[in-house]
């Protein structure tokens, strides 16, 4: 037999003739689990992963970023690095400590400038007070995306965050239907 290095393992044992067809009598299917061993080749992945990250962070100024996020990233990075040092790092605990890098950089993001900040809470706050010109049925609509615009403003959003915020507010504003204005038909009414 030739050694075959696999995870998966099927055994197909003894068949049975029915006529022109076989039929297994047994099938046995082997699934092994655990975290095995990382190779060298996958450590060094890791290891090139963490050089790169901290090569792009290198040119960032952290100061431009949500503090939390980087300090996230940063922990991610040094767990990672914890890892990779492991003599008997297994191959599970790799690929997490790469995903967990991966996860931490697409989380950061600048810090909104306070520009960007007011022109949304001017919009919240604006279209709050405008509830009665519109139909409620739109506005019930309208008010989710609205409500996720303010809960955004008070958690120290990112700058993407609070201009995806905005441009979605504004989308759903068009979908607004203003009541329609009743004063001239209501002074008919009256007249007759």
């Amino acid at each position: 037999f030739e050694e075959v290095e696999t995870s998966k393992i099927r055994v197909t044992a003894a068949h049975k003739k029915s006529g022109a067809n076989r039929i297994p009598i047994a099938v046995f299917d082997w699934k092994l689990s655990g975290d095995f061993t990382a190779s060298a080749a996958e450590k060094q992945e890791l290891t090139d992963q963490i050089a790169n990250v901290e090569e792009i962070l290198s040119s960032m100024t952290q100061s431009d970023y949500i503090t939390e996020r980087w300090n996230n990233l940063q922990s991610a990075i040094t767990a990672a690095k914890a890892v990779a040092a492991k003599n008997d790092a297994g191959l599970v605990e790799i690929r997490a400590a790469q995903l967990a890098v991966v996860d931490a950089y697409n989380t950061l993001d600048k810090k909104a400038d306070e520009t960007a900040v007011q022109a949304l809470q001017t919009m919240v706050d604006d279209y709050k007070t405008q509830e009665s010109t519109y139909s409620a049925a739109s506005w019930a609509e309208f008010k989710k995306t609205l409500e996720a615009a303010e809960a955004l403003l008070s958690s120290g959003a990112g700058k993407s965050e609070i201009i995806a915020a905005k441009k979605a507010l504004e989308a759903a504003a068009k979908n607004l239907d203003t009541k329609a204005d009743t004063t001239s038909l209501n002074a008919l009414k009256s007249a007759v």
